[in-house]
């Protein structure tokens, strides 16, 4: 049994301090799910300076704290402007926080247990997602293409290991779904909407994600799988709510 304290879209709030103070001093593991930069509501330098913090935090408890990226985060590693409060005045101080600690990101966390194997990421994975994956690693020119592709290592390896391996692949992972206006049919871990889950669930796994905001944590049953939508934050509110779960 693992007891896993997920915090959704932080966008620059603060409230995360008071949700993890007992997660830490307890068997808790803590994941964030990335989306720590941009706000309607806070000001730019704050939202810097609440960065600082949660990088500050993840290195004083390295074991304890999983930092997953968003697409707001990845916008600025990348130098993708055309997202939605993407903040042009804040985006070189942005950036220099990720790039400086490049290696305490990551894009997906899992955890195997007894009888389901259930995978975090921002937005969540879907079918069409996974197999963009295996085209691309197919490729023979691909630089993983002998490691993973060609000896079937990809089909033994976890999900999250795998997905954390293609990282910096910006031109798979900054795939976005018809739903939010993009050039694919469904989104992939950093831009899947909640009905691209629905439609094209990655089965056999359970699924806990941010990203689309919902009124209240809803939870969608398949026959072979489960999807968590988390991300009840209301910043106009300043309200950000934790989702405590034990993986069995």
């Amino acid at each position: 049994m693992k007891k896993v304290l997920v915090i959704p879209d932080v966008h620059g709030i603060d409230e995360w301090k008071s949700l993890v103070k007992n997660a830490i001093l307890s068997n808790t593991h803590v994941v964030f799910l990335g989306d720590y930069v941009d706000s309607y509501v806070e000001e730019g330098w704050t939202i810097f300076e609440n960065l600082k913090d949660i990088v500050e935090f993840k290195k004083k408890y390295p074991d304890k704290i999983t930092l997953l990226l968003g697409n707001h985060d990845y916008a600025y590693i990348y130098r993708k402007p055309a997202i939605s409060g993407y903040n042009y005045h804040m985006a070189t101080s942005y950036r220099s926080i990720f790039e400086d600690n490049r290696d305490l990101f990551e894009i997906a966390w899992g955890y195997k247990g007894k009888n389901v194997y259930t995978l975090l990421t921002h937005a969540g994975l879907t079918n069409c997602f996974y197999d963009n994956i295996v085209e691309k690693i197919s490729d023979s020119t691909h630089s993983l293409y002998k490691i993973l592709y060609k000896k079937n290592k990809y089909k033994k390896m976890p999900l999250h290991e795998l997905l954390n391996l293609l990282k910096d692949q910006v031109s798979l992972m900054w795939q976005i779904g018809w739903s939010r206006n993009g050039d694919s049919k469904y989104g992939g871990v950093l831009w899947a909407d909640r009905q691209d889950l629905i439609d094209d669930y990655y089965p056999g796994i359970d699924q806990i994600v941010g990203h689309t905001r919902i009124p209240n944590v809803e939870i969608k049953t398949f026959n072979d799988a489960k999807l968590y939508f988390i991300d009840t934050h209301d910043e106009r509110k300043g309200t950000l709510t934790g989702f405590l779960i034990e993986l069995d």
